[in-house]
């Protein structure tokens, strides 16, 4: 799976967050420090994102949906630790074998698969899909607008709504 164009296919249909976790991780005895310091969380909270975007890869590498439901707590936690364990170069279980070779198959293409997801966005947003949804989303701004100053101009002759008598309560 060393292949930048089939590691940028997998990644194109993962979600935004966990692209950008699995390019800013890198193995190592630090890989919780560094996420940890990207995100300004702790390291449990780094090793559960770098867990989650790992699964999602997996699931889109194997053409799998991502389940509904997340893991219990108590699994998560292992696992996310597990992980982070493998990365680090101590012995993992099989559970996170496969999770731990992604993400260092990931690291080791990183800047090469950061230039060619930014280039498919800017050819993306060049596109003619692209250019319809910058000009639908300037013409909902714009009708956002018109419909606020229309409210604003039918009510500015209106009297003020009458005040709400207030309990009399001792001072």
């Amino acid at each position: 799976m060393a292949d930048v164009a089939a590691l940028q296919q997998i990644l194109s249909r993962c979600p935004p967050r966990s692209v950008e976790v699995l390019l800013c991780a890198q193995p190592g005895p630090q890989v919780l420090a560094g996420l940890a310091a990207h995100y300004a969380t702790g390291d449990d909270a780094a090793a559960r994102l770098l867990l989650r975007a790992a699964r999602d890869f997996r699931f889109a590498a194997e053409g799998r949906p991502v389940p509904a439901r997340p893991l219990p707590d108590a699994d998560e936690a292992a696992l996310a630790r597990a992980l982070a364990d493998a990365l680090s170069g101590q012995a993992a279980g099989a559970d996170v074998t496969a999770l731990a070779e992604d993400v260092t198959a990931l690291a080791s293409h990183a800047e090469a698969l950061r230039e060619r997801l930014a280039a498919a966005a800017a050819e993306a947003e060049r596109s003619p899909a692209g250019t319809r949804e910058l000009w639908l989303r300037r013409l909902a701004i714009a009708l956002i607008l018109a419909l606020t100053a229309w409210s604003w101009w039918r009510d500015r002759h209106a009297p003020p709504p009458p005040g709400i008598p207030r309990a009399n309560l001792p001072r």
